[in-house]
C-alpha cells in the first residue's frame, strides 16, 4: 500500500516524473512549431555542398575546415606595435591609464546616434502635454506653476532623450583611445580585410583612403595583409593631437625617425581632388562623432565617390551600430536604383535585397546583425586573456556582382546548435530572408552536415541549391514545399537552452 502511494506521488502535479513528462512534452511540440512556422526555403533536402568548396581533412579524417569559414583564430597585435605603445606610455607617464581607459572604453560602447530636432521637437511635445496635463489638477500661481513646469520638462527630457556630446579627441584623450580601443579596432579591420582576400585572392589594393583613421589601425592591418603592395594611406582625422600620436606609431616612438610603412600621408581634412579613387576605403567606428543624419549622409556619399573597389564601414556590435549600418546600406543602395553607379553587398549580406532583420526587429525583440572576433589586448591592461569584440560591418562593393567564392551562400548569423542527429542554423539567405534551417545528415547529405557542424557565428554555409537565387521574385517561383523532418521529431525532446528653455516657454504658453 505504502509503495503505490508512492508511485502514485510520482505523478501528481508536484511529482518528479510529472515535470520531467511535461518539460519534454511542451519541448516537443514548441520545437516543431518553431520548425514548421520558419521552415526553411533556401536550404532545402536537395540542397548539396556547392561544388566550388575545398574541405581541410585533418590526420584522422575529421573535417576541420571548409571555404565558408570566414573566422580568425585569437588577433593578436605586432610586437613592434606592442613595443611602441610601451615606450609611448614610458615616454609620456599617466596616472591611473589603465583604469581610465577602461571607464573611456565603456562610454564608447554606450555611444547612441544622436536625435534629430525634429523628433527632439516631437519629443519634447509629448513630454510637455503630459505634464501640462497633469499640472491641471494643481492649485498655484500662474508665475510659480510656469516655472515649475518648465523645469519638470527640461528633466524629463533629459531622462528620456540622449544627450549626444561630440568628443574632442587632445593628446589625453588621444592616448586613452590608444590603450582603450587600438587592439580591437584593429582586429575588427583584420577580419574584415581578411574575408576580401580568402574570396578574391588575387585583390590587391594599390591606395588605401582611412576616415576617421585615429591612432592608425587600419593602417597597421592592411600593412600585414599587403604590405609593401599599398603605395599610398590617404589617413583623415579631424585631430591634431590623434594624428601625432599615429605618427609616432608608425615611427617606433621616435620623432626623428622615418615612419616604417612608406607613403603615408596623415591629414585633418579631406581630400580636394574627386577625380582621383581609392582602392579600398574604409571608415571604421568614425560615424557615431557626426552630428546628424544629413551630415552622416554627406560623408558617406562622399566617401563612396572616392571608392573604386570596395567601401568598408564598421561600428560597434549595438543596437545603435546596427542602426549606422542600415544606413549606410540603405543609402549606397538606393543611390545605386537612381544613379549609374553600381553597387553590390560584399559582406556580410548575401543578396542586395532590403534588410530582413530589420523587418523582423520590427516584430520582435531589437538584436543587431553583429558578429565577433576575439582577440588579445596589450599585456600591461589584460596580459594573456582572450577578450571577444561584437562589432557590425558592411562591405560594398563597386560593380555588378561578381562570380566569386561565396556569393551565394547563406550567412551564419547566431551560433549554430548542435543536436545528436541535426544541427539548427539562423541563417541570411541569397533569397533576402532570415531563415531557420534544420540539417539533419539523412536529408541533405553527409558532406553538407559535416560543413554545418564546424560553422560557426559569421561563417558561409557552403551550400547551393539546383538554383541559386538571385531575387526574393525568384525564389519563391522555384523553392518546392519541405515536408517535416521525421528524424528530426524523434530529437525534439532535446535541451534547448538644444537649448529647451524658450521651447518649452512656448508650449507652456
Amino acid at each position: 500500500m505504502a509503495a503505490s502511494s508512492r508511485t502514485g506521488a510520482l505523478f501528481t502535479s508536484k511529482g518528479n516524473l510529472f515535470k520531467h513528462f511535461s518539460y519534454h512534452r511542451f519541448a516537443r511540440f514548441r520545437h516543431l512549431h518553431l520548425q514548421l512556422k520558419n521552415s526553411s526555403k533556401f536550404i532545402i533536402p536537395e540542397t548539396r555542398l556547392d561544388d566550388k568548396t575545398s574541405t581541410v581533412l585533418n590526420s584522422s579524417g575529421h573535417l576541420v575546415s571548409h571555404s565558408g569559414i570566414m573566422r580568425s583564430k585569437c588577433i593578436t597585435l605586432s610586437s613592434r606595435l606592442e613595443n611602441t605603445v610601451n615606450i609611448l606610455i614610458e615616454k609620456y607617464p599617466l596616472n591611473n591609464l589603465v583604469a581610465a581607459s577602461e571607464s573611456f572604453a565603456r562610454s564608447l560602447w554606450a555611444r547612441q546616434v544622436p536625435i534629430e530636432i525634429n523628433e527632439k521637437k516631437k519629443k519634447l511635445k509629448e513630454i510637455s502635454a503630459k505634464v501640462l496635463e497633469k499640472s491641471k489638477m494643481q492649485n498655484l500661481n500662474e508665475d510659480v506653476l510656469e516655472k515649475k513646469l518648465q523645469q519638470k520638462i527640461i528633466l524629463l527630457m533629459k531622462e528620456q532623450t540622449y544627450n549626444w556630446q561630440s568628443i574632442k579627441y587632445d593628446a589625453y584623450k588621444s592616448f586613452l583611445y590608444m590603450v582603450s580601443r587600438m587592439p580591437a579596432n584593429y582586429a575588427a579591420i583584420l577580419l574584415c580585410l581578411n574575408e576580401i582576400v580568402k574570396r578574391v585572392p588575387d585583390y590587391i589594393p594599390r591606395n588605401v583612403f582611412d576616415f576617421g583613421s585615429g591612432t592608425g589601425s587600419t593602417i597597421w592591418a592592411c600593412n600585414k595583409i599587403w604590405n609593401k603592395n599599398i603605395f599610398e594611406y590617404f589617413a583623415h582625422d579631424v585631430s591634431a593631437d590623434m594624428n601625432i600620436l599615429c605618427r609616432l606609431l608608425l615611427q617606433d616612438g621616435e620623432e626623428q625617425k622615418e615612419m616604417h610603412v612608406s607613403g603615408v600621408y596623415l591629414r585633418q581634412f579631406m581630400p580636394s581632388q574627386r577625380e582621383k579613387l581609392y582602392n579600398l576605403v574604409v571608415c571604421s567606428y568614425s560615424l557615431f562623432e557626426l552630428e546628424s543624419r544629413q551630415a552622416r549622409l554627406k560623408v558617406i556619399h562622399n566617401l563612396w565617390d572616392l571608392t573604386e573597389d570596395f567601401l568598408i564601414v564598421i561600428e560597434n556590435g549595438t543596437n545603435s551600430g546596427f542602426q549606422l549600418i542600415s544606413e549606410v546600406r540603405d543609402t549606397i543602395l538606393k543611390r545605386n536604383s537612381e544613379s549609374s553607379d553600381e553597387a553590390t553587398v560584399f559582406s556580410p549580406c548575401p543578396h542586395d535585397l532590403p534588410c530582413p532583420m530589420i523587418k523582423e526587429n520590427k516584430e520582435s525583440k531589437k538584436i543587431p546583425c553583429n558578429f565577433q572576433v576575439t582577440f588579445k589586448h596589450f599585456d600591461f591592461v589584460a596580459k594573456n586573456k582572450k577578450i571577444t569584440e561584437r562589432f557590425c560591418y558592411i562591405i560594398l562593393q563597386k560593380g555588378k556582382r561578381k562570380d566569386v567564392l561565396g556569393t551565394n551562400w547563406p550567412r551564419i548569423l547566431q551560433s549554430p546548435r548542435k543536436h545528436s542527429k541535426h544541427i539548427h542554423l539562423k541563417t541570411c539567405c541569397p533569397n533576402g530572408e532570415i531563415e531557420h534551417s534544420f540539417l539533419t545528415m539523412k536529408k541533405h547529405g553527409k558532406e553538407a552536415y559535416k560543413c554545418a557542424s564546424c560553422c560557426k557565428w559569421g561563417d558561409l554555409l557552403p551550400v547551393a541549391t539546383r538554383e541559386s537565387p538571385q531575387t526574393a521574385s525568384d525564389t519563391t517561383k522555384s523553392i518546392p514545399k519541405t515536408e517535416p523532418d521525421t528524424e528530426l521529431e524523434d530529437n525534439l525532446s532535446e535541451n534547448h537552452k538644444t537649448d529647451l528653455n524658450q521651447e518649452t516657454k512656448q508650449i507652456i504658453s
